[in-house]
């Protein structure tokens, strides 16, 4: 059963497993007109595992100002997806119209008792929703999986990149390349964990690969976060171990660098100890990359920095931290340049984390909220619909650990 089985959601919707054809998006129903308070909620949507107490959560989303909100997670179910046969923790891929109701979900899982997770979306030039994600398939500890699916949630294709079984694999960002193709990234094993970097035909082919090993131990690197810009170059952002700008060898290093479309890299940077979640453009080509920063004797800072597109030098950074540790794990950028956050403070029990800065780091608004009374809660994921409204979603847990996958709308 899917969550559209259980009746939630806010409106009529496709059973499972047999997607109907869907409306276009309808008039828009919560539309500010100037009477918003900024940040606020304007409707949101939590949606339980289909099975009692079972985990749920979203990892990613994107916004398809016709057509509404594709968001990607996981969810804990009592039967598996297309390839699985029994208890999975499934891919979960669900249209969520712009006014809040559930369209139609899907699941999909691959080996039984496997770990799948939808962690990025994104649109081919079709319309079409293309998820990066991890699962088992070949490899025991994890494989590279990218699914692109219809309009309606039917699985067209599936790339999977195998590495060694040292580690677990994991397809983590996917944008779309201004001539149709796509571009992924995330970490494959093929020695002891690089970044894997993947362009990928309309058919699902691949092309071009860029594999990035670590020059110092522990060999754990990865990107976690990639766009294509206006002009066609692709960003990526995640960790590197280097010991040249740490005191400690092996620690972990905030990474961004830039690339051709074929691939080939126009510059790299390692910054200071800590790990790069999301990037995202400026109008004026500019970056904004967001993370967290591994300060000494600091529980772990939110840091957000402003980058030259051009040469990937820092014009500003900022760093958020009271009590707890901080992390910025999404960004989006408004019409206006304005740079919205999706976060988390606190551990073990972390708290949802929102906020609005100015293309010049000074903070317009912030909340830090909980999803379920008394639970805890995650800000994983980011966009910008029309009119400039945020869409947020993240993971969720109640008090007693049963996970939520939720969305909310919020003013700008």
């Amino acid at each position: 059963m899917g969550w559209l089985g259980l009746g939630l959601g806010l409106g009529l919707a496709a059973a499972l497993g047999c997607p109907a054809a869907v409306p276009e998006e309808a008039d828009d129903m919560y539309a500010c007109d100037g009477m918003c308070e900024p940040g606020e909620v304007l409707w949101s949507l939590v949606l339980p595992a289909p099975i009692d107490t079972g985990d749920a959560g979203a990892r990613g989303l994107t916004v398809d100002p016709g057509k509404g909100v594709y968001v990607t997670g996981f969810a804990e179910r009592s039967t598996s997806g297309s390839l699985g046969d029994s208890g999975n923790m499934d891919l979960a891929l669900a249209r969520v119209s712009l006014n809040g109701e559930l369209l139609w979900e899907t699941f999909h899982g691959s080996l039984e008792g496997a770990y799948d997770v939808g962690d990025a979306v994104t649109l081919d030039r079709a319309g079409r929703p293309v998820v990066a994600a991890r699962g088992l398939v070949e490899n025991g500890a994890g494989d590279i999986l990218i699914h692109r699916f219809s309009a309606e949630g039917v699985l067209d294709w599936t790339l999977t990149e195998t590495g060694n079984n040292f580690c677990a694999d994991s397809g983590r960002g996917i944008a779309t390349l201004n001539d149709g193709s796509l571009v992924a990234t995330g970490r494959v094993c093929l020695g002891d964990g690089e970044v894997w970097i993947q362009r990928i035909f309309d058919d699902g082919t691949p092309g071009p690969r860029r594999i990035i090993a670590p020059a110092a131990p522990p060999w754990d690197a990865y990107g976690d976060d990639i766009i294509v810009t206006r002009d066609g170059t692709i960003i990526v952002v995640g960790t590197m171990p280097d010991d040249t700008n740490n005191p400690v060898q092996g620690e972990q290093v905030i990474w961004y660098a830039a690339y051709t479309s074929e691939l080939e890299e126009l510059w790299s940077i390692t910054s200071h100890a800590g790990l790069a979640h999301g990037v995202a453009e400026l109008p004026d080509g500019d970056l904004i990359v967001v993370g967290e920063r591994l300060a000494p004797g600091s529980d772990g800072e939110a840091w957000i920095a402003r980058l030259d597109g051009a040469d990937g030098s820092q014009y500003w950074s900022v760093a958020v931290a009271t009590a707890g540790p901080w992390r910025a794990d999404a960004v989006a950028i408004d019409s206006a340049g304005d740079v919205v956050i999706a976060g988390a403070v606190g551990e073990p029990f972390p708290r949802a984390w929102i906020a609005k800065y100015s293309p010049d780091g000074e903070e317009r608004w912030s909340v830090v909220e909980q999803i379920e009374p008394d639970g805890i809660a995650r800000a994983l994921a980011v966009g910008i619909g029309p009119e400039d409204s945020i869409y947020i979603a993240g993971q969720a847990q109640t008090i007693i650990g049963a996970g939520r996958l939720w969305l909310q709308r919020r003013a700008p």
